[in-house]
Parts: C-alpha cells; sequence; structure tokens
C-alpha cells in the first residue's frame, strides 16, 4: 500500500480518530436495523482491530476474537497463497459471526475469512466494514463509504511514515525535503518531527 501512495499520492487520505468512531457507530445502527444478532465478533487483523472493538461496545456482544492473515512477506512482495498466521481463540461453532475489517480491497481477506469460519462450524456469518474499494471481488453485508483512495487509518501513522521516509531516502531526497514531503502530504508538522525523531533514536530509520 504505501508503495502505491507514494507513486500516487494525490490518492490517498488520512482517516482522523473522530471518523473512525462515527464510522462504527454508524455501521452498528446498521447492523442493529438488519435485525442481526451476532454471538461473537471476529476481527481481521490488523486493521479490523479496532472497529471491531468499538462495534462491540456498541452492539454489546459478548465475545471478541480475531484473525490474523498474511498476504505479504515484505511491504511489496506478495505471498502466493494467503496463510492464516493467528487463528481464532474462541469457539465459533453454531454461532452467528460477525467479521469485521476496516476496509475492503481486493476482497481477498474476507473470502478467506469467511471460509476458515464457515470449516469451522460457525452457523451465519456477516462481513462488516468501514470502507469498500469499487473492484472489490466481495460485497460487505455491511459497510459505510465507497472509495478509490488508499486510506491511511490512525493506528498505522508510524509505519506509513517510515515507510514513506523510506522510499523518499531511496529517491535520493535529503532529510529536510523528505520532512516537507512528509508535511506536504497532510501530516501534521509536529507529528512528523516527534515520529522521525523517534524512529532514527531507535534506528528503525
Amino acid at each position: 500500500m504505501i508503495l502505491g501512495m507514494v507513486e500516487i499520492k494525490e490518492k490517498y487520505r488520512l482517516v482522523s480518530w473522530d471518523e473512525i468512531e462515527d464510522l462504527c457507530f454508524h455501521i452498528s445502527r446498521k447492523i442493529e436495523v438488519a435485525e442481526y444478532k451476532p454471538d461473537i465478533i471476529t476481527a481481521i487483523s490488523r486493521g479490523g482491530l479496532i472497529p471491531a472493538r468499538l462495534i462491540q461496545d456498541h452492539l454489546q456482544v459478548p465475545e471478541l476474537t480475531f484473525l490474523q492473515i498474511l498476504f505479504y512477506q515484505q511491504m511489496d512482495k506478495v505471498v502466493p497463497e494467503p496463510i492464516i498466521v493467528h487463528d481464532i481463540s474462541l469457539s465459533v461453532r453454531d454461532k452467528n459471526v460477525l467479521v469485521i475489517d476496516d476496509v475492503v480491497d481486493s476482497g481477498r481477506s474476507l473470502k478467506v475469512a469467511c471460509e476458515h469460519l464457515r470449516k469451522r462450524g460457525a452457523y451465519s456469518f456477516r462481513t462488516a466494514t468501514l470502507y469498500k474499494k469499487p473492484w472489490s471481488l466481495i460485497n460487505p453485508d455491511f459497510f459505510i463509504s465507497e472509495t478509490d483512495f488508499w486510506l491511511i487509518f490512525p493506528w498505522e501513522i508510524s509505519e506509513t511514515i517510515v515507510g514513506f521516509y523510506q522510499k523518499f531516502k531511496e529517491k535520493g531526497l535529503g532529510e529536510e525535503e523528505i520532512r516537507a514531503k512528509l508535511i506536504e502530504l497532510g501530516f501534521e508538522q509536529n507529528r512528523v518531527d516527534d515520529l522521525l525523531a523517534f524512529h532514527k533514536r531507535y534506528k528503525r530509520i
């Protein structure tokens, strides 16, 4: 994702915490209106973890677990087949399961998750994402907004800034040029300065 954002910088957008909270409330309301009553929520890690917890709170679902599915060995190296690297820790057998992710892009994560939950004996499942990409192979049962932008969520600011920094460095930009580029891209100046100093101190960049 970060590679793509560097190449098409006009097609990305930072998502705020306030927006996340608002989207989670509205998608919870959609689920209530549809009268779907999940017994358990399964988040797709990592992007679905925080939305899942917020939606769990709104819907008062007693159980929450997560699946972690690996698609990338490195930032730009896709594995031949998706791998489940962390399985759910709770039983879903004979339960209604709500599967949550932040955004459905290709749809592969949701497809793998639903197939896995079916094999684990789920009675039913519905899918919910905050955002949907127009080219997704899967339409979630519940979503709020369709977008073709690369989305930068508030829980991935550090890794995104590090990714941009490394790509700009590879392009031959100096430190001040990189800092200016990051601010131009929409990151707050103080946040850029703090995170660059933090990651340099611990030799991540």
